[in-house]
Formats: C-alpha cells, structure tokens, sequence
C-alpha cells in the first residue's frame, strides 16, 4: 500500500515522476533486503512497540513484511492479531532470538532499560546480547523510509551481532 500510495500522492500533486521514482527506490531497496535474505535461516524475532515487550507488531502489518523480507519469522505472528500485547509468560514461550523496539525519537537509555528487563527473562536467548532499538522519526511510518527501516531490521538480524553495535 505505502508504494501505491506514493505514485497516488506524486500523481495528485502533480509530480508523478518523482512519485515513480520513489516507489521504484523502495521496492528496489526492498529487493535487494530480500536478496540478501534469500537462503540464509529465518531468525527468530519479536518487533515491539516498548522495552518490555508489552505492545507487539503481529501478522498482517506493513512492519511484519519488511521483517519477513529481511529474513525474520516473528514469533508473535502466533498470538492471532496484528497489535497484540504480552505478559512475561507469553515472552518467554515466544522465545525471540532477536528484539527488535521500535520507538521513534526514544533516547539510548530506553535500550538500556530494555536490555535489562530481556536479559531478566529466563531462556530467552535474545536477552543474552541481540536486543536493539530502531529509534528514527519514521520507524513506524509507512512512507518514502520503508526500505531503509527494512534495511535496518536486517542489519539487527544479521550483521549487529557480529559487531557488537546496540543499533545496527
């Protein structure tokens, strides 16, 4: 829909070319997420709204796409709605590999607080070090950033880790 609506919002107002131009970057970028993706295990991952995981992204939302095309399979997809919340119980049996918060304009000491209540929770191996903020204007936006909020979703999958960076 966000690619849709941006050829419609260049079209009305009268800029269709650039309105193309920005659809084609998009889906050109999240080609290339997929690409990079294709073959490589899905990682386990849970995307929320908070730092304790209360408000989750489940299935059918524009931000489980771009999870999936950056190569995640989103424990919380299970729990039968699109914004769902969760107790600890809930958390721990989901048994993310990697937390995804996303928060626009959050400060760094939202993941600190984050990285605490994860690594307090047993057996959920993302608590061990892959727990990561996404904390850009537009992280939730469906609009002209949705590829690079799949970009940087993929770099929280696969390649933060390896650097130790608590943002990718």
């Amino acid at each position: 829909d966000s690619l849709a609506m941006t050829r419609q919002v260049g079209a009305a107002i009268g800029e269709a070319g650039k309105g193309e131009a920005l659809a084609k970057k998009i889906e050109a970028q999240i080609a290339a997420v997929r690409q990079r993706a294709a073959g490589r295990p899905k990682v386990r991952a849970l995307l929320t709204l908070d730092e304790e995981g209360k408000s989750l992204v489940g299935a059918g939302t524009y931000i489980d796409d771009l999870l999936t095309a950056a190569g995640g399979a989103n424990v919380a997809a299970t729990l039968g709605a699109s914004w769902p919340s969760a107790d600890h119980e809930t958390l721990v049996r989901l048994r993310p590999e990697v937390v995804i918060v996303l928060r626009p304009a959050a400060p760094q000491s939202l993941l600190e607080s984050a990285k605490r209540f994860w690594a307090s929770l047993p057996n959920v191996p993302a608590g061990q070090g892959r727990v990561y903020l996404l904390n850009d204007a537009y992280v939730l936006l469906p609009g002209a950033h949705v590829g690079d909020v799949a970009e940087a979703i993929q770099r929280c999958l696969f390649d933060a880790h390896r650097t130790g960076a608590t943002q990718p």
